[in-house]
């Protein structure tokens, strides 16, 4: 089965070959076919713009929320700590431990809450 990300960027190439067609013809036409070949062109520019939301932000959005999730999935205490001795990241499990809030704890000092 294709992508979001196919469909749309299918469906723009074929909206602005058309568009192009309508714009190639005004010359032997009447007045709708630029007006038609515009919308049609902003349906194009629409096409691209889902397909390249949907790559750049929704996507990496939902591997993130999924990779929280199963962070916050392990029962012991976890902290990631960066060379600077910076909380930069907790579990449920550490916050519970420590009884503050995530806020109180990221880019803060690992030895005000945590004593390695």
């Amino acid at each position: 089965m294709p992508t979001k990300v196919f469909v749309y960027s299918i469906a723009a190439m074929i909206l602005t070959i058309c568009a192009e067609l309508l714009f190639s013809l005004w010359s032997s036409m009447g007045q709708v076919q630029p007006v038609i070949g515009h919308i049609i062109k902003v349906i194009s520019f629409w096409c691209i713009y889902q397909a390249i939301i949907e790559t750049t932000l929704t996507e990496p959005f939902s591997v993130l929320s999924q990779a929280y999730s199963s962070y916050d999935a392990i029962p012991h205490p976890a902290i990631v700590v960066d060379n600077n001795g910076t909380v930069s990241q907790v579990n449920r499990a550490a916050v519970q431990l420590t009884g503050k809030s995530i806020e109180e704890l990221i880019h803060k000092p690992v030895h005000h809450h945590f004593h390695l």
